[in-house]
């Protein structure tokens, strides 16, 4: 057998990666590989190459059996029976490389990717039949209020929280998407939503960050998003602050009963419903200097998101510990020590960063950034004021 091709020289990266042979970041390769993450080679170099493997037994896809009357909904499951209507649909976001020059409106889309209707069951991934395109219609509003560029290669996306969660559930119900920025422009994070849950909301980070991958705590209160901090070959994750409202709600509007969330006003970094319209960056987290390129992100706090909702109200209909304690000011003594309500937010948690050509992992105690808002709202009626 032919002798093996010698191992690339130390400094020198190796093809497709970004380190050298002693597992090293190579800050030129580092460079040139962060504005590539909507390429091709981007997506090889984050997921690796396609599989690919013949011979293999497949299972058949389940032919269609009908066209639902009047929606054209095409189901695999059942028989139409228009006397039972329990609707239920699951919708979700799927990003990637364009299919055509570099245009976000052909690398965002969403669909239907299940549902339950007339005794029938749709299994298969298809147009929503209430809107029957491909691109969100939260794509049209960011680009003609100037929140994304329809052709700037810097407005591509590159990482996604899938996040269209059940009703009654606190976690996010919006998936959120991060662009690939570029040297002169920042990378930003937006929403995009479901038929029912699409409230818009989006932030920029800092000039030269560039998203790997993004989480959302368990209640909604922060996007945790890793990234490549390029003129400084430094690992870092990025702290966004999140704020619910009622679906279609704008400013100076009085909220009203959305799935049981805050009555009183907008709680961001503390639980509610997941219909994000606001955004900050409160900060970022310096991974430790032997991980400079995390690649992906992962977060629990511990709560299971249906904790906040198994709470009945006077009447005896289910509810939520937010809308029971509406406004917050009033009903501090709910949530602290001994109260009723005092296991039903996040104190804490832990967020996992990998990354790929380090082969480290890093984990971040959320306590401290619990503890600071937890306080911040319930420590006291004048810290609650200030709030």
């Amino acid at each position: 057998a032919p002798a093996p091709a010698p191992a690339p020289a130390p400094g020198s990266a190796l093809s497709g990666d970004i380190v050298d042979s002693a597992g090293t970041v190579v800050p030129s390769a580092y460079a040139a590989m962060a504005y590539k993450f909507n390429s091709d080679a981007g997506v090889i170099y984050k997921y690796g190459t396609p599989a690919i493997k013949s011979g293999v037994q497949t299972l058949q896809e389940r032919a269609d059996v009908g066209t639902m009357s009047g929606i054209g909904s095409v189901y695999q499951l059942g028989r139409e029976d228009s006397t039972n209507n329990m609707y239920v649909s699951i919708h979700a976001a799927a990003i990637g490389v364009p299919t055509s020059g570099q245009s976000v409106e052909s690398s965002v889309a969403w669909l239907q990717n299940s549902a339950t209707d007339r005794r029938t069951f749709q299994q298969r991934p298809q147009l929503l039949w209430q809107q029957r395109r491909l691109l969100p219609t939260s794509i049209d509003d960011y680009v003609s209020t100037g929140v994304l560029a329809k052709n700037d290669a810097a407005d591509l996306p590159v990482c996604e929280h899938r996040g269209e969660n059940a009703a009654d559930s606190p976690a996010t119900r919006l998936s959120l998407v991060c662009t690939q920025g570029s040297p002169t422009k920042p990378a930003k994070l937006y929403t995009v939503g479901t038929l029912t849950a699409q409230n818009r909301a989006s932030t920029s980070f800092k000039l030269g960050f560039v998203p790997t991958a993004v989480t959302v705590t368990g209640g909604g209160e922060f996007a945790l998003v890793s990234g490549w901090d390029v003129p400084n070959t430094k690992g870092q994750v990025a702290i966004v602050s999140l704020g619910s409202a009622p679906q279609d709600w704008k400013p100076g509007q009085a909220r009203y009963d959305w799935w049981h969330g805050w009555m009183d006003m907008m709680h961001p970094g503390f639980p509610d419903q997941g219909n994000y319209v606001f955004m900050k960056v409160i900060g970022y987290v310096d991974l430790p200097s032997d991980m400079k390129a995390p690649t992906a992100i992962a977060a629990t706090t511990g709560i299971h998101p249906y904790t906040s909702m198994l709470k009945y109200d006077a009447s005896g209909n289910i509810s939520n510990f937010q809308m029971l304690n509406s406004p917050m000011a009033n009903n501090r003594a709910k949530m602290l020590p001994g109260g009723e309500d005092y296991e039903r937010y996040a104190k804490g948690g832990v967020a996992v960063v990998v990354s790929k050509s380090e082969k480290r992992a890093a984990f971040i105690d959320l306590s401290p950034l619990f503890k600071y808002t937890n306080d911040m709202y319930l420590g006291s009626a004048a810290s609650n004021l200030e709030t």
